[in-house]
């Protein structure tokens, strides 16, 4: 039984490298915090993966510019939000682009169902 369709190969392929990048990304950057942790850098490889790589081996095709982006937005909202914890100060902009991502997702998640 063959899970991935030959469409979605490159999709997974590169969800996962997104996946890696981010988990190497957040491990290095963990390790020169001096002792200072944030739940957001610890957790970042689940957005690409949740929303990347498990969509990309269960459906037949890519889920589409809009879904993809706003899982990169969210993804990039959570590295902000891990640094700015480490760091010791705030902002408004993780924040901001969390919902950004969110309604990325939602049209592209619309978008998905529309073209059935």
């Amino acid at each position: 039984m063959r899970f991935v369709s030959d469409i979605n190969r490159k999709s997974v392929i590169a969800w996962t490298m997104i996946t890696i990048f981010s988990m190497v990304f957040s491990f290095i950057y963990e390790a020169f915090s001096f002792g200072v942790y944030s739940a957001s850098m610890i957790c970042l490889f689940v957005w690409p993966f949740v929303l990347g790589v498990i969509p990309c081996l269960f459906l037949r095709r890519d889920m589409g510019r809009f879904w993809n982006d706003g899982v990169l937005i969210l993804m990039v909202a959570g590295m902000l939000k891990g640094i700015f914890d480490i760091y010791g100060t705030a902002s408004m902009w993780p924040s901001v682009m969390f919902v950004l991502g969110w309604i990325c997702i939602l049209y592209g998640f619309v978008q998905f169902r529309s073209e059935i």
